[in-house]
């Protein structure tokens, strides 16, 4: 083999090599975005159950305390990603991980792979999803409980719209 033949076998093999790490990151990309609303969905579905249990043993009170509880472990531990409360120092936030932060009253997830996360030039540590209990005044029953929502601020538009507040992203 002469010497132009392996330089261009040399430069084919790094071609394909730069090929196939775009796509590797794309998977990676795909995969934690995909991580994340599953993750949301077992929130959404874990919530449910217990709006189902909390409406017959507790009434409205019960309810209204969902917006302020940490979700995670009414789940049992579905959620393998799930660290734990969110401790002061952010330094030993593990990427890839969701947290509770109780000063705030939210969930927080940490990405991954941040830089690919984010649909704007913001690219900040965590994205942050607060639950809202919601009701509906109605004459002469007064306010009755009609569901809650799971929502960030993030300019994350390949999220399910169930999961953007209104104007985030902007």
């Amino acid at each position: 083999m002469s010497r132009f033949e392996l330089l261009v076998v040399v430069l084919l093999l790094l071609v394909l090599g730069t090929i196939l790490l775009h796509r590797l990151r794309e998977v990676q990309r795909a995969a934690e975005q995909v991580s994340v609303v599953a993750v949301l969905d077992t929130l959404r579905a874990g919530l449910w159950l217990e709006t189902a249990a909390r409406a017959n043993l507790q009434g409205d009170s019960g309810l209204a305390r969902l917006a302020e509880e940490d979700p995670f472990p009414r789940l049992e531990g579905s959620v393998a990603d799930y660290v734990g409360v969110l401790p002061d120092d952010i330094s030993q936030l593990k990427r890839g991980h969701w947290y509770y932060d109780e000063k705030k009253r939210k969930v927080l997830y940490w990405p991954r792979f941040s830089e690919n996360f984010f649909t704007n030039d913001m690219t900040f540590g965590g994205v942050e999803f607060r639950i809202q209990v919601l009701y509906r005044d109605l004459p002469g029953k007064g306010r009755i409980f009609e569901g809650f929502r799971i929502t960030t601020e993030c300019a994350c538009d390949w999220l399910p719209k169930r999961y953007r507040a209104p104007g985030a992203g902007r």
